[in-house]
């Protein structure tokens, strides 16, 4: 965002403040005032003024990083002013996760994947998750799974039709390194070389496909075969999904929190001192 576009909204929100809002001396605004009017702005009782100014400062959090955190932090610090604080602390988070990951540690199961369907023998339609590539040393490899392992539930829940990759990634991606999860599979034989299914061109890949659910619908549920794997790190080259935290559960919501809240608390008893 240009500084002079954010200059002419900050310009726009400080005419709308209520005169009870005390406003800093001029000479501790930034040059054009963008920054430290957009900390006074939150303390505005007008709604719309603070959820513009929210929006601003995310974006410069976003653009300036660390040096916007800071000042965040000495306004907190600064004013005893509880809808400050409250706003100052989640735009600080959101920063800390979506930007930083703050040290959360997601699980991982070490696979690249395919969706598909699957029609069981009794006639009941779900979704399919394909090994596509089992990658070393990950959870995946030490409990066994191979390419063209179909999987079709993860602790005991099946996947839906309209998405499953979707499903799969959520319950993963939502538990911790060194939990577990528990996998339903099936593993066709001799429907086609496990090699390729990861380096086949288009045509030949669809003709595997097809020959792997093919087979997977034939095999009843008291069939499946149920492994356990223990989730590892994510690789460097692998990031973490920047909304994995909205679409994610508790376990990792609740780290999240823990972790903001050490860093927090730390910042702020660094500033006190001073």
């Amino acid at each position: 965002m240009k500084r002079e576009r954010v200059g002419k909204l900050v310009g726009f929100l400080g005419m709308l403040l209520l005169g009870g809002v005390e406003r800093l001396p001029a000479e501790e605004r930034a040059g054009d005032g963008s920054l430290e009017e957009l900390i006074e702005v939150l303390r505005s009782e007008n709604f719309s003024d603070r959820k513009e100014a929210i929006k601003l400062l995310g974006a410069q959090l976003t653009e300036e990083g660390e040096a916007v955190a800071d000042r965040l932090l000495d306004a907190y610090v600064r004013f005893d002013d509880p809808e400050l604080h409250f706003q100052i602390r989640n735009l600080l988070f959101r920063w800390r996760i979506h930007e930083e990951g703050a040290g959360i540690r997601p699980g991982f199961v070490g696979i690249s994947m395919m969706r598909s369907i699957v029609r069981l023998p009794a006639g009941e339609r779900l979704g399919a998750i394909i090994v596509a590539q089992v990658l070393p040393e990950t959870g995946a490899a030490r409990a066994g799974l191979k390419v063209g392992d179909v999987i079709l539930s993860i602790n005991g829940q099946t996947f839906p039709p309209q998405d499953p990759g979707t499903f799969f990634l959520e319950e993963i991606g939502g538990r911790l390194v060194e939990t577990s999860v528990k996998l339903d599979l099936v593993s066709p034989q001799g429907v086609l070389d496990l090699g390729l299914l990861d380096q086949a061109e288009p045509q030949e890949l669809n003709r595997l496909l097809l020959a792997v659910i093919d087979s997977v619908s034939r095999v009843p549920r008291e069939e499946w075969r149920t492994v356990e794997i223990t989730l590892g790190e994510r690789p460097q080259d692998n990031p973490m999904p920047p909304d994995l935290l909205s679409r994610s559960r508790m376990p990792l919501l609740k780290q999240a929190q823990e972790l903001f809240q050490e860093w927090f608390q730390a910042e702020l008893a660094e500033r006190r001192k001073e």
